[in-house]
């Protein structure tokens, strides 16, 4: 479940995009909602912090070591290290304060139609809106899942608006949670591969609770779901390591 190497220089700039002014290699955070201060620093400053927290920590370290190299905002990979890294921290290790300031190095970034980047952002945005919630922070909260939803505006075309809500619909209502292939792995005694699954399957819980909307699912019935899920998912971690 861990995001692939980052392309060389040579496939994209190995600088963020987000201050045009940003010093050499140093990749300058954007700034989050002004109900939360942004974390300061650079984004290599932010991942350092994140991996001092959990030195012994095998997969925080290896994910940590990639983006140490600099932050470059164009690469799809590099979008799914932060989202490997903040998804690790939070739903493994327990670890909001460092998993939010991770999150925040991308949930700023727009949405521009490239759905293979925006998987990442939108992931650490579902994240985020769940540990804000978590945190009382209720509008916070509500602006990234807001955010989130930006697919469902990139079209002034009707017809494609009714046949993509349509659709939207649909896998809101029929998610796929992984409930046969968790019961297959606990049939098997299978904990590495049953802790795989349930990744995925609070991934998907926390886009349906970011995203609403789900006619099967009450937004009560999902955050119970979550609650649970994340408990498991945590028993198993610690297990493994």
């Amino acid at each position: 479940m861990t995001a692939s190497e980052h392309p060389d220089a040579s496939a994209g700039t190995s600088t963020s995009a987000f201050v045009d002014a940003a010093p050499a290699g140093a990749a300058v955070i954007p700034p989050a909602p002004t109900r939360r201060p942004a974390p300061s620093g650079t984004a290599e400053s932010v991942v350092a912090q994140a991996a001092a927290a959990h030195s012994e920590h095998s997969g925080v370290q290896r994910i940590a070591k990639r983006l140490g190299k600099g932050l470059n905002t164009k690469s799809g990979s590099c979008l799914a290290d932060v989202k490997d890294l903040a998804q690790l921290l939070f739903i493994d290790l327990n670890d909001a304060s460092s998993a939010m300031p991770v999150c925040q190095l991308i949930t700023e970034l727009p949405y521009d139609g490239n759905h293979g980047r925006w998987s990442g952002i939108e992931a650490c945005l579902a994240l985020a809106s769940y540990m804000a919630a978590e945190n009382g922070e209720e509008k916070l909260s509500s602006d990234y899942a807001h955010k989130l939803r930006a697919p469902d505006r990139e079209s002034d075309d009707d017809f494609r608006n009714k046949i993509n809500a349509r659709m939207r619909q649909r896998s809101l209502n029929e998610p796929n949670l992984y409930d046969r292939e968790i019961s297959k792995a606990i049939s098997a005694v299978d904990k590495k591969t049953e802790l795989d699954w349930r990744k995925l399957r609070v991934q998907m819980l926390l886009f349906l609770l970011a995203h609403g909307g789900s006619e099967t699912y009450p937004d009560e019935e999902l955050a119970r779901l979550t609650s649970n899920e994340l408990v498991a998912i945590r028993n198993l971690a610690s297990e493994s390591r």
